[in-house]
């Protein structure tokens, strides 16, 4: 899926359009919806990535200290 929202955006950003196969139909992509593909693309890489277990660069400070 992630595949084809990348495919949408270059083809948009390259001034084509693109036609996306919905559960409702067919939609046609064109620039007035580059923010909306976009938007898409950054939720799903959230997904993959929390999906593989990735970490996000988080440390958690441990202010014990023992003596």
């Amino acid at each position: 899926m992630l595949d084809k929202y990348y495919e949408a955006q270059l083809r948009i950003a390259d001034g084509k359009s693109f036609q996306f196969s919905t559960e409702n139909g067919t939609r046609t992509l064109t620039e007035l919806d580059l923010p909306w593909v976009q938007k898409q693309i950054t939720l799903l890489e959230r997904r993959v990535t929390a999906r593989h277990g990735q970490q996000h660069n988080v440390a958690v400070a441990n202010f014990n200290h023992s003596n």
